[in-house]
C-alpha cells in the first residue's frame, strides 16, 4: 500500500479518474506573461530620432520603445538667426513663424535604440 505522505497530485487526479470511471492526466502549467514596467510620461517633449528624424508631441515610454501622441513632424526649425535659436529655443517657445511642422495622423512608435534626445517642452506654448 502506498504511504499518504507520498502521493502526489497527479496520483490523486489519477485515482479520482479511476473511481469515476474516465482517464484523466495532469493539467499542463500555463506560461506566465512576463511583468511589463509601468509607462514613463514624459510629457510634451521634442525627440531627436536617428537618420534625421525629429518630433514634438507628448512621450510615453513603454518598455523598449517611445509612442509620441498629438505629434508633428518638425520639417524646418524656423527659429533663424540670433541668440535664442534651434531646439532649445523651439522647446521654450513653441513653433516660430517660420517653424514647418508636418502632423502625424495618430502617433510615431520610435524603437528606444533610435532616440538620440528628448527635449523638455513648455506644453503651453506648443498647445
Amino acid at each position: 500500500m502506498n504511504n499518504v505522505l507520498n502521493i502526489t497530485i497527479g496520483d490523486m487526479i489519477k485515482a479520482a479518474a479511476k473511481a469515476l470511471g474516465t482517464t484523466a492526466a495532469a493539467p499542463a502549467p500555463q506560461p506566465v506573461a512576463a511583468p511589463q514596467p509601468a509607462p514613463i510620461q514624459h510629457g510634451w517633449c521634442i525627440v531627436v530620432l536617428d537618420r534625421g528624424w525629429v518630433y514634438v508631441g507628448d512621450v510615453e515610454e513603454r518598455g523598449g520603445e517611445f509612442m509620441i501622441t498629438n505629434a508633428s513632424n518638425i520639417r524646418c526649425w524656423g527659429t533663424g538667426e540670433g541668440k535664442e535659436r534651434g531646439l532649445g529655443r523651439l522647446a521654450k517657445s513653441g513653433p516660430a513663424e517660420d517653424t514647418k511642422l508636418d502632423a502625424v495622423s495618430t502617433y510615431v512608435l520610435a524603437p528606444k535604440h533610435a532616440v538620440i534626445s528628448l527635449i523638455g517642452c513648455n506644453e503651453s506654448a506648443w498647445q
